[in-house]
């Protein structure tokens, strides 16, 4: 921290991030991103440094990765275009602005599609398998699946919420 503040980057603009997380054996799954939005998958570290702009300090509230182009185009001071998607973080990292209320995550592949919404307190998956099923009646080349987690009783979302715990869902 010293060594960024007081020396050598201190007029330079620095961003780490990553597109996903991975998977590290949770959920029994190995070293595979695409495959499932929990938590471990989809939360990644967005770090800014500027020290010439702001303070070093960690924000709590989550942020998107599709904020990162208005934060930029309002700290370099940058047209902003009209197609533009996201918000930018300056407020926030100044001390004051508006949180995100929810975000969306969206992953497919050639065996699956999942999408997921996410409050503060609360997350929905949903998930369509491709999967030969035959239960009872139903025969279906496609399964789909929601799972509901209460994230701050069950930060690693290992119990899904049973149907009649949606009600909840809004708090």
């Amino acid at each position: 921290k010293n060594l960024v503040e007081k020396f050598v980057f201190k007029d330079y603009l620095i961003i780490i991030n990553s597109d996903h997380g991975e998977s590290l054996g949770e959920k029994d799954f190995y070293f595979n991103h695409g495959q499932d939005l929990y938590e471990h998958s989809i939360k990644v570290p967005l770090i800014l440094v500027y020290p010439k702009y702001f303070p070093s300090k960690v924000i709590e509230a989550p942020v998107r990765l599709l904020d990162l182009l208005p934060t930029l185009r309002e700290l370099l001071k940058l047209e902003k275009k009209t197609t533009e998607e996201g918000f930018s973080l300056l407020p926030l990292i100044k001390g004051g602005g508006a949180t995100i209320e929810s975000s969306f995550s969206l992953a497919v592949n050639p065996n699956q599609g999942l999408w997921s919404i996410e409050n503060k307190n609360s997350k929905m998956i949903y998930k369509l398998f491709e999967n030969k099923i035959n239960i009872g009646n139903l025969k279906a080349d496609f399964f789909p699946a929601f799972f509901y987690f209460d994230l701050k009783a069950d930060p690693f979302e290992n119990s899904p919420l049973q149907f009649s715990s949606l009600n909840n869902w809004q708090q």
